[in-house]
C-alpha cells in the first residue's frame, strides 16, 4: 500500500450539491467496464444530505443507504449540525439522527427512523487493482472513474489540528462540490467514501475506506444507538 502526504492544494468536497453522485467500479482489472444501466440500478441507494446549525454550511452533501435505517456520508458534510435532513432521489425528505462522527477518518453514520429497500452493501475488499468503469451518476450522465491506486493519505482530521492517516484509494473523476459521501463501488458494494478532492487537477479524488468501528454498527443496523454530537463547526 503507498502512502504520502495530501498536497496542500487540496480540500475537503464542500457540501454543494445540485444531484448525486455514485462513484462505482464493477472490476479490479485495468481496462474492464461496467455497463451504465446496471450502474443506474444502484442510484436509488445514493442520497443527498443536507445539514444546518452552522454559519458557514453549504447546502448539503451526498450519502448512501448501507442498512435499513442506516445512510453513511462524510463527517465534515455534518460536522457542527444541530438539524441533519436526507432527501432520497425521488425528492422525499427524512429526518437523520448521528449515531457516529469520525473526525479522524471523516465517516458519519446516519440513522433514520423511515427503513430504505434499496441499500448497498458494504465490501470487505481493502487493496484495488488500478481499473476503469463507466459509472456514476452526475446530472443524469454516466461519469468515467479510475481507480488509480490504493493509498494511505498523510493529512489532519476534519478540525486540521491532528495528524492522521487515512487508508483508501486515490481516483481519476470528475468529482465536484457536493460530492463529498459519494460511495465508490465494487460490484455493487460500497469500499469508501468520497472525502477530498484536488483543487489543481478536475479529474482527481480520494476515497476513504470505511473503518471497522462503522461497519459494526452498520451490521447492528444502527439499533439501539443514541444520537452522538457532531462536534463543533468548521
Amino acid at each position: 500500500m503507498n502512502r504520502h502526504s495530501l498536497p496542500s492544494m487540496l480540500r475537503w468536497v464542500h457540501r454543494w450539491v445540485l444531484c448525486w453522485v455514485v462513484v462505482a467500479s464493477g472490476v479490479t482489472g485495468c481496462g474492464s467496464r461496467r455497463e451504465p444501466k446496471a450502474v443506474g440500478s444502484l442510484a436509488g441507494a445514493v442520497v443527498a444530505v443536507r445539514a444546518s446549525g452552522c454559519p458557514t454550511m453549504l447546502p448539503s452533501g451526498t450519502g448512501v443507504w448501507v442498512a435499513a435505517h442506516v445512510v453513511i456520508t462524510a463527517a465534515h458534510v455534518v460536522a457542527g449540525s444541530t438539524s441533519i435532513k436526507i432527501i432520497d432521489p425521488s425528492g422525499r425528505t427524512m429526518s437523520a439522527m448521528p449515531i457516529a462522527v469520525d473526525r479522524a477518518q471523516d465517516v458519519a453514520v446516519l440513522r433514520l427512523s423511515r427503513r430504505s429497500s434499496t441499500r448497498l452493501p458494504i465490501s470487505s475488499i481493502r487493496a484495488l487493482k488500478p481499473g476503469r468503469a463507466d459509472v456514476g451518476l452526475v446530472g443524469g450522465r454516466v461519469v468515467p472513474v479510475s481507480v488509480l491506486r490504493t493509498v494511505t493519505v498523510n493529512t489532519s482530521d476534519i478540525d486540521g489540528r491532528a495528524p492522521v492517516s487515512r487508508p483508501g484509494y486515490e481516483i481519476a473523476a470528475g468529482i465536484v462540490r457536493g460530492d463529498s459521501g459519494a460511495p465508490l463501488l465494487i460490484q455493487g458494494q460500497v469500499v469508501g467514501i468520497v472525502w477530498s478532492r484536488s483543487l489543481s487537477r478536475t479529474d482527481r479524488a480520494w476515497v476513504v475506506q470505511i473503518p471497522g468501528s462503522v461497519k459494526t454498527l452498520v451490521g447492528s443496523d444502527g439499533a439501539g444507538v443514541g444520537p452522538v454530537s457532531t462536534g463543533a463547526c468548521l
